[in-house]
């Protein structure tokens, strides 16, 4: 079995990427700096377009759904997808909704 685990934020009609974006950003330069140290990447911020490009920070559940269907597509049903919502500075009442909206909205879709 495949596990995918992405970073994701779900919101039901709010700025998902805004909500996040002071956490992603740590998030990333974080990254950079260790993939950096340890002689992977040449420039800390080179893996900023790798993860931007598939982190999946929606303002709808059904973009979510969308998202992840590109990947049962491609792997089937034999994969995991790991939801991880937190990120530094992100509001506990943000993630907390973001999470709900997960296990209401897009769970549901896969059973």
């Amino acid at each position: 079995e495949l596990v995918i685990w992405n970073f994701a934020f779900l919101t039901d009609g709010g700025d998902a990427e805004g909500i996040v974006e002071e956490g992603w950003n740590h998030t990333l330069d974080q990254y950079g700096r260790w993939y950096h140290n340890a002689g992977m990447i040449e420039e800390p911020d080179q893996l900023h377009a790798g993860f931007n490009e598939v982190a999946m920070y929606y303002d709808d559940p059904d973009r979510m759904i969308e998202e992840i269907e590109k990947y049962q597509d491609i792997f089937g049903d034999d994969f995991h997808f790991v939801y991880q919502a937190a990120q530094p500075c992100t509001d506990s009442e943000e993630l907390k909704r973001s999470i709900e909206l997960f296990g209401q909205e897009v769970i549901p879709h896969f059973d």
